[in-house]
C-alpha cells in the first residue's frame, strides 16, 4: 500500500521538479516540507509508526517446521491418489486428499522459493525453462 501510494505522490512531485519545462506543470509544491515517500509513510516517523503495527509475527520455528513435514508425507503418497484420479476413480475437484496434494505443492514451492501467493497461483504447466551456465 505504501509503494503504491509513494509511486502515485512521486508523479506529483515530477510534475512540479519540471514545471518549467511544461506549460501545466504543477506551480505549487504538493506538500511543503515533506516529500512524496513521508507523505505515503515510506519515510520518517509515518514509517516508524506503520511498522509497530503492520509487522506480521512470524510463525515459531516448531510450527514451520511440522508443516513443512506434513506437506512432504502428503507428497510423498501422492503418486497413487493423481493416478487414481488419472484413471477417473477420484474427482479432481471434490477430493479432499486431491486438494491436500495441491495446498502441499503450493505451500512448499512458497517456502521453498520465497515466491508470492499470486506469483505461485499464475504458475502455468509448459511455461518453464532450463539454464546452463558455462564455467
Amino acid at each position: 500500500m505504501r509503494g503504491t501510494l509513494a509511486n502515485k505522490f512521486c508523479a506529483l512531485e515530477m510534475l512540479y521538479a519540471f514545471r518549467d519545462q511544461h506549460p501545466d506543470g504543477l506551480r505549487f509544491h504538493p506538500w511543503p516540507n515533506s516529500s512524496a515517500g513521508e507523505m505515503a509513510g515510506r519515510v520518517g516517523q509515518a514509517r516508524k509508526d506503520s511498522e509497530k503495527d503492520s509487522k506480521t509475527p512470524l510463525i515459531p520455528a516448531a510450527v514451520a517446521q511440522g508443516l513443512f513435514i506434513h506437506a512432504e508425507n502428503i507428497l510423498k503418497n501422492a503418486r497413487g491418489i493423481l493416478d487414481e484420479r488419472d484413471a477417473g476413480r477420484r474427482s479432481a475437484w471434490q477430493d479432499a486428499e486431491v486438494t491436500a496434494i495441491r495446498n502441499a505443492c503450493f505451500y512448499l514451492l512458497g517456502v521453498l522459493t520465497g515466491m508470492r501467493s499470486s506469483e505461485l497461483s499464475g504458475i502455468e504447466v509448459g511455461a518453464g525453462r532450463t539454464e546452463r551456465w558455462l564455467r
